[in-house]
Parts: structure tokens; C-alpha cells; sequence
């Protein structure tokens, strides 16, 4: 299979351009996504200790849908997307492109939303129990939470005729050939690419803005309002979740949001690189698996197990598991 090379009409015989290496790269990252996105569950039920009970669920939460997404990405689907068309197909174990593309955006949208519920929580729980947030916040969850399953289906309530869609999708990328991986059949989401840039720029803003905010009202808080805490060691606490949270969503944030701003870039410009587009969908692919294991590194309890247990003869390691063990029947919640 041959697509263009952009400018020169060449076709792009790369083998980081076709659909193999994509089946190949994403085939072995799942065979270290699993165990990887397993011991990360393990660590957030079974090693978060009672002083975190407020947000154990929610962590669970974020990294329930990191995983899914990878898996669906990475096993499931495995995207060969023909930007800036936007058409193609999958390369996984299902064969329906039109379910798979609405699953994977769908899943970015509640892995934002599980963000912005988290950073809410720790607001409201430290700051605005008695505020007017509190008979606002349930109405601003449900419309996060509600977003996420409906912010990209317009574009699926008017597709192209596919035959035609697909001729035309060729004579935009002339090198492209109609025969695809396996026979598979291109699948063309959309001829007007208005309608798909706008909702993915809507549903990024949204929950982009929202994480911001509540980030940003926590810092102000925890740096001016000392006295809500009952103490300089819960103040501490606060402050060390705060900053773990912080790197943990930033790093996730990041591997998000840069391949969904080179989308964006990619079909504003209507710009055709496929070895760009399949290094776009990998890295979207891999990034539970990176935020796993930034979080068992930034989130003290889980680092100090997992390091007691790796390096079972430093004795400055197993003693931070033997207070892990302890901290787990600690009646105090934050």
C-alpha cells in the first residue's frame, strides 16, 4: 500500500508509513500496557492509604479510562487514519472503523473529564463545602460527565456516501491506494472537515479550562487560606497530593493534548504526512501506560511499595513499605 510523500506526488514506500509498522509497534506495546495498567489498579485499590479515601475512587476512576483507551487504541482498534481526509481504518481485532473512532475520541473525553472531576473534588473537599460550589458542582459534573458521550457525534449523524467519499478522499491523496491492510475498507468520517475540527476543539477547550481553573484555585487556596487547615502537617499533606496530582495530569495532559493539537494543526492545514499521522496515533496509544507509571513514581505511597519490593535489600525501602502497611489502617481522611 502507497501513499504520497506531501509536495512531490512520490509515493511513500517508508516502512514507518504503512500500516505494518503501526500492527507491529502497537502489538508489542500491548503486550507492556497489560501488566503495566494491572499493577497500577493494584497499587490505587490496595496501597492508597485511608488518609486518601476521597480521591481513591477517582484515581481509580482516570486510570480506568487511561487503560481502556490504550487498549482500545493499541489491541481493539489500532487506528491507520488517512489525515487530514479524515477516513481510514483499523488495524485491531475489531473491523468496524466507524464504532472505533467514536470509541476513541469518546475515551480521551472521559479521561479529561476524570481530570477535571479530581481536581474538583480536592477543591470542593478543602475549600467550598460551605460555598456556593456546592449546589453548583453537581450540575457542572453532570454536564463534564454528560459532554463526553455527545461531543463527537455530529459528525457521525450525516457521513458521506462511502463510494464516493472514498474517490474522493484518493484524488486528494493521489498515491493512496484503494487497496488497504488485510482488505479492509477505508471508512471516510467526514468531506467537511469543519464539523469534526469544531467538536474536537470544543471538548479539549471545555476540559482544558476546567482542569486549569480548579488547579489553579487550589494553589491560591492551599498558599492563602492556612487557616481552613487544622494543621501544618495536613497543610503539607494537601500540598505534596496537590504537586503529585499536578505532574501526574500535566505528564497525561500532555501526551494527550500535543497529538490532538497535531491533529488539529494537521487538518486546518490540510497537510498529508502518513509516517506523521501513525507517530500521532501511537503516541495516543501509549499514553496510560506513561501515565501509570508517572503516577507510582510521583504518589509517594506507591512509589515507596513498589521501590520496597524491588529493591527488597535496602533497608531504607522496605521500612517505607512497612509505613505504607501501617498508613493503610490510619483512620484519618482528607
Amino acid at each position: 500500500m502507497q501513499s504520497c510523500i506531501t509536495g512531490s506526488g512520490t509515493p511513500d514506500s517508508r516502512y514507518i508509513a504503512s500500516p505494518e509498522f503501526v500492527a507491529t509497534v502497537l502489538h508489542f506495546a500491548t503486550i507492556l500496557e497489560c501488566p503495566i495498567s494491572a499493577y497500577g489498579a493494584y497499587c490505587i485499590i490496595f496501597k492508597t492509604p485511608k488518609k486518601m479515601g476521597y480521591v481513591k475512587w477517582l484515581m481509580f476512576n482516570l486510570h480506568f479510562w487511561s487503560s481502556l483507551s490504550d487498549l482500545v487504541m493499541s489491541f481493539i482498534g489500532i487506528p491507520y487514519i488517512l489525515l487530514p481526509a479524515p477516513a481510514g481504518y483499523g488495524l485491531g481485532l475489531i473491523d468496524a472503523p466507524r464504532l472505533m473512532i467514536y470509541f476513541m475520541v469518546t475515551l480521551l473525553g472521559a479521561i479529561a473529564a476524570s481530570i477535571v472531576a479530581l481536581y474538583e473534588n480536592r477543591f470542593f473537599i478543602l475549600f467550598a463545602q460551605k460555598s456556593r460550589w456546592a449546589t453548583i458542582r453537581k450540575p457542572f459534573l453532570l454536564f463534564i460527565f454528560t459532554m463526553v458521550p455527545i461531543f463527537f457525534l455530529p459528525p457521525f449523524f450525516n457521513p458521506p456516501n462511502q463510494e464516493t467519499g472514498l474517490q474522493i478522499v484518493l484524488s486528494r491523496i493521489p498515491c493512496q491506494s484503494p487497496i488497504t491492510y488485510k482488505n479492509r475498507k477505508i471508512y471516510v468520517l467526514s468531506l467537511d472537515l469543519v464539523i469534526p475540527l469544531a467538536c474536537i476543539a470544543f471538548g479539549t477547550t471545555i476540559h482544558a479550562i476546567s482542569s486549569i481553573t480548579f488547579g489553579t484555585l487550589i494553589f491560591i487556596n492551599l498558599a492563602m487560606l492556612k487557616n481552613r487547615i487544622y494543621s501544618e502537617k495536613a497543610m503539607e499533606i494537601h500540598k505534596k497530593f496537590a504537586h503529585a496530582l499536578t505532574i501526574q495530569s500535566a505528564f497525561l495532559l500532555s501526551v494527550v493534548l500535543a497529538p490532538v493539537l497535531a491533529l488539529l494543526w494537521i487538518m486546518a492545514t490540510h497537510h498529508h504526512d502518513q509516517a506523521l499521522n501513525n507517530f500521532v496515533f501511537i503516541t495516543l496509544s501509549l499514553h496510560g501506560a506513561g501515565s501509570t507509571v508517572m503516577m507510582i513514581f510521583v504518589h509517594k505511597p506507591y512509589r515507596d511499595f513498589t521501590f520496597s519490593k524491588i529493591c527488597f535489600c535496602s533497608s531504607k525501602w522496605k521500612q517505607a513499605g512497612d509505613e505504607i502497611k501501617r498508613s493503610s489502617h490510619v483512620s484519618v481522611i482528607i
